[in-house]
């Protein structure tokens, strides 16, 4: 969500938040979390972090990088965890779901696993599941 959008929907929340009093004694709630001093507290912490400066481009790279290391060193991990679960005598489903699993932590895409002969084109099919 960019800044603009967040700033309206602060705008709008201060908007409702200044309707409340002005409906009387009609709006008593319940719950304590939607009483009117708890919305303004919201709102205060909202303009507040509206007021922080952004991370930077390059931070926000940074950062992305170390995760995406993260994520590196955590693949080989779970293809050891698989190497083994396949030689512990698993079932072949329970393997097929464990390797499925890894697939979209990795974030990639089942192999091409059929093929099928329609008006005499061979057409591979790719499963979305």
């Amino acid at each position: 969500m960019s800044n603009v959008k967040r700033a309206k929907t602060v705008t709008e929340f201060e908007i409702l938040i200044n309707f409340v009093p002005a409906s009387g004694n009609i709006y008593n709630p319940s719950k304590e979390e939607l009483k009117t001093v708890n919305l303004n507290n919201i709102l205060t912490t909202a303009k507040n972090v509206l007021s922080q400066p952004q991370i930077s481009f390059a931070e926000r790279k940074d950062i992305t990088n170390r995760r995406e290391t993260a994520f590196d060193a955590s693949s080989k991990i779970l293809i050891c965890a698989i190497n083994s679960f396949s030689v512990s005598g698993a079932g072949s489903f329970d393997i097929d779901d464990a390797k499925s699993f890894v697939r979209k932590t990795r974030g990639r895409h089942a192999s091409l696993k059929k093929e099928s002969n329609i008006t005499g084109k061979v057409v591979k099919i790719l499963s979305a599941a």
